[in-house]
Parts: C-alpha cells; structure tokens; sequence
C-alpha cells in the first residue's frame, strides 16, 4: 500500500515536470466548422505562428455555429470562431460569452455566397431581387446566418421579410440539394457550389452578397472567465491570428478584373485550407472571403444584427450590444 502510495505521489510531482519537458506550449481549444470563417487560423498552424505565441492549437469541430457557441459557455472550448447567429447573440446577452475580434466578413469584390435563382425560381417568375417576396427562400435554419442575410437583403431592397416564404433545410448540403432539384426557388449559396450551378445551367447568379449586402458574419468569442484569467493566452493567441490574417490577405490579391492573382502565395494559401476543408485548391480560390486586417468587429453591424434579431422576437428585447463586447484586445472599430 505504502509502494503504490509512493507511486501515486511520484505521478502527481511528475506531471508539470512531463509538460515542461515537452515544448512549453499552452493548449488552447478552439472551435470551428468546415466553412470559410476560420481560414486564417488554418493558416497560422501551419505557418507556425500559434506556436511562435507559445500556444498548441486544438482544432474541435462542430458541423454548425450554434455548438461552438454553447462548447464556449460551457467551458468545452476556450475560443469559438463561430458565425453570428440568433442564438449566439442570446448567449452573449445572458453574459455566456463575449464577441472580442471579427472572423470573416461579406465585402464588395469577394465571391462567398451568391444570391442564386434555380431553374424553378426562374419559372415563378424571380428576374431580379425585387421579385423575392412570395418565393421560397432555402436557409439552412431559423435564427442562422443565412436567415440574417435574407433580412439584410430585405432591408437593402425595400420589401416586406414576413413576405418571403423561408425553408429551413437544416444543412448547407441540404439546401444545395433542395435548390437542384427545384424544391426553393432561392438562396445564397456558397462560391464553390454557386459557379457550379451556373456554369451547369442549374441556376442563375443574381449577385454576389458581398457586393449587395455587406456584414460581419462571424466572430471570435471567449467566457468573460477567460478574460479575466487568461488575458495573456488571448493576447497571444490574436496576435497569431492576426499574423495568419496578414499572409492571407497578402495573397488573396484581387486584379483590375476582379479574379485573383495567380501567385505562389495564393497557391500556398489555397493549399492550406484546402488540407482543412478537404478541397483541392481550385475549389478554395473560389470562396475566399475578406477580413478585416486587425480583426477588429463591425460594431455597427452587429447593432443591425441585434435589432434584427429582437425585431423577430429571437434575441430579448432589453438586450444590448456593448455587454457582449470587448474591443481592448484589438484596438478599436472595424468597418466593412
């Protein structure tokens, strides 16, 4: 009893000794999901720059926005790059969470989502953006960031949101399906898909969402907990993801005509996100959205978003934006 007593104690002294041993590295547990808002993250793992901070990068999936936010509350995680949901927004109103540094963002020139009209929208009778009320529009779910854009678009062109007929299909591969087959009659699908459907004759582009509805899609978010008791871990860990936005930006290059200049910094950033999103680089260059250089939030935008959202009744109206920020670790205000 005495030797195992020993060899208990021995394992408890022994263990900060193993992890000094290693590299030194803090773990930090991050959320993600197979979308376009985490590129630059993607990119400061392999460029070394987390590891240059001190920080062991976990990536943890999640096939939607909402269980990044809830894995962040719960403590699962210790950074959630998520899109800025309705139920995001509720998270960060009850104190669960705080929005401390902008992910991507929809921007004139970048080729994201596209409003696309299918071959039975084209039949009903859509010829332009005005002619969305009483159409079926896809989203993946109520309260997403899709549902968002569909209000911002509603806003931007005048027309009555309650109008148009929104069919949650719960999954972006859903929704793709639902629009091939002619089961809605629009919806903002993302660049890959988008260029496909129209260069097959399955649907029309409209317009590019960043060119007509310009917004904050996502954020990085943290418990005010780890605010208060790992300031230097968030420091750290933005200034690598700000270096990872740099080479990003660097080499996603737009030319006079608007397509990306065919560079081997672009060819290197392609791959890397590729290797996370299982794409080959052709189809990366094709939805490579903006983000501000500092990542800092849209603030004004995420008032548009708060409104929105306590105007359809999913976000508590004495809810205010202010509480679910905090701007110190970048410096200020971001615009689009």
């Amino acid at each position: 009893m005495r030797a195992l007593l020993g060899l208990f104690l021995l394992a408890l002294s022994a263990a900060p000794l193993l992890a000094a041993r290693a590299d030194g590295l803090q773990k930090a547990r991050i959320g993600v999901t197979r979308l376009a808002g985490s590129m630059p993250i993607y990119v400061a793992i392999e460029k070394g720059y987390f590891r240059d901070a001190g920080i062991d990068p976990d990536l943890i999936w999640f096939d939607a926005a909402q269980g990044i936010s809830v894995g962040t509350v719960s403590g699962d995680l210790d950074f959630g790059s998520a899109g800025l949901t309705a139920a995001l927004y509720n998270l960060a109103a009850k104190g669960g969470l705080k929005m401390i540094a902008s992910q991507t963002r929809e921007a004139p020139g970048f080729r994201v989502n596209a409003l696309m009209v299918s071959k039975a929208g084209e039949a009903h009778g859509i010829k332009d953006i005005p002619d969305v009320p009483g159409k079926r529009f896809g989203i993946t779910t109520v309260g997403s960031t899709m549902h968002y854009n569909v209000g911002l678009l509603a806003e931007r062109y005048h027309f009555d949101l309650a109008k148009v007929i929104l069919v949650p299909l719960q999954t972006v591969a859903n929704m793709d399906a639902a629009f091939a087959g002619g089961q809605i009659d629009a919806a903002f699908i993302p660049g890959a898909a988008a260029t496909e459907f129209a260069g097959s004759g399955n649907g029309r582009i409209v317009a590019w969402a960043g060119d007509i509805t310009p917004w904050q899609v996502g954020a990085i978010v943290v418990r005010p907990q780890t605010i208060r008791d790992h300031r230097d871990l968030i420091e750290r860990f933005l200034r690598a993801y700000r270096r990872g936005i740099a080479t990003y930006l660097a080499a996603v290059v737009h030319g006079p005509d608007g397509a990306l200049q065919q560079t081997p910094a672009l060819a290197e950033v392609s791959a890397i996100i590729g290797k996370y999103l299982d794409l080959p680089p052709d189809r990366v260059e094709r939805i490579l959205p903006s983000f501000d250089p500092q990542g800092r939030l849209d603030v004004a935008d995420l008032a548009r978003q708060l409104a929105f959202w306590q105007q359809q009744g999913m976000v508590d109206k004495s809810a205010t934006l202010a509480p679910m920020l905090d701007l110190s670790f970048t410096g200020g205000v971001g615009t689009q």
